[in-house]
């Protein structure tokens, strides 16, 4: 079986964080190459990137030119969902720093619609506020890329809103072997 490469929200920016210092633009890209080298190093057929790729949805010129050159660079395909920092006003996915690098063939945002890495693999997206894509062929081995809040069992902070529980996830969704699941920025099996 084919190997894939599973990661997190990169929230990639061009500016550095408050409060951060040193050479953080340096810093992002060198640690986005080594993932995508690895990638490439493992034969990996893909690594999943399950949203906010971008920390908001301008980005400067020479941030979307560099990595359109850097993805482009490897052999590894990026797929990858918008979450909400990739959109405009959290909704809205034209005009955006993803839309440019999707038609630069540097990244394939998936979707509903699945793409297939191997004979009986398919891969599917549900970006931010987007439902979970029905499976079209439960003898495939299925994966799911989302972005959105799982949860354990409560909210994580008081009238905390868009979240799903992850057992709701996981049982409502069944047809689905890998969920590869982005806005948590914490893991859990």
């Amino acid at each position: 079986m084919s190997k894939i490469l599973l990661t997190g929200d990169w929230h990639i920016r061009g500016s550095n964080p408050r409060n951060r210092i040193g050479p953080y633009k340096q810093q992002q890209w060198d640690k986005i190459n080594w993932i995508m080298n690895l990638a490439d190093r493992e034969d990996c057929v893909c690594v999943i990137q399950p949203g906010d790729l971008f920390d908001n949805r301008q980005m400067p010129e020479e941030i979307k030119r560099d990595y359109i050159y850097l993805f482009k660079g490897f052999e590894t395909p990026l797929l990858t969902v918008y979450g909400q920092h990739d959109m405009q006003y959290h909704k809205n996915k034209h005009n955006t720093a993803m839309a440019v690098l999707e038609s630069a063939d540097a990244i394939t945002i998936l979707g509903d619609v699945p793409i297939e890495i191997d004979d009986n693999v398919h891969i599917y997206g549900a970006s931010w506020g987007e439902d979970v894509p029905e499976v079209l062929n439960k003898d495939n081995i299925n994966i799911l890329a989302i972005h959105t809040m799982v949860i354990e069992e409560r909210p994580l902070w008081p009238g905390q809103k868009r979240f799903i529980k992850k057992n709701l996830l996981m049982k409502g969704n069944s047809n689905y072997d890998l969920f590869c699941c982005g806005d948590n920025h914490n893991t859990f099996y």
